[in-house]
């Protein structure tokens, strides 16, 4: 969940936050009104999927989650696909 350090500044709904609790699939909530769309939740299952713990992605973008093996087209036509949204 969110490190204490960020309730403040991203203000999230403790109703948003009891979703992602009971949630049984992995969750990320990002923001678009700081700059470079940070993260500011993920759930459990994100932690248990990726092995990364909150208190590392919170306040990060998502991009650290590609790697070397991240095709690049598909990258590009996702964000061809959400920019035409």
């Amino acid at each position: 969940m969110c490190p204490a350090r960020f309730n403040n500044k991203f203000k999230i709904p403790n109703a948003l936050k009891i979703v992602f609790e009971q949630a049984s699939v992995p969750l990320t909530l990002s923001s678009s009104l700081y700059e470079d769309f940070p993260l500011i939740l993920v759930n459990k299952h994100f932690e248990k999927l990726t092995g990364f713990d909150s208190h590392d992605v919170i306040g990060q973008n998502c991009r650290f989650l590609q790697g070397d093996k991240t095709e690049p087209r598909a990258r590009q036509a996702l964000a061809k696909s959400i920019s035409e949204q």
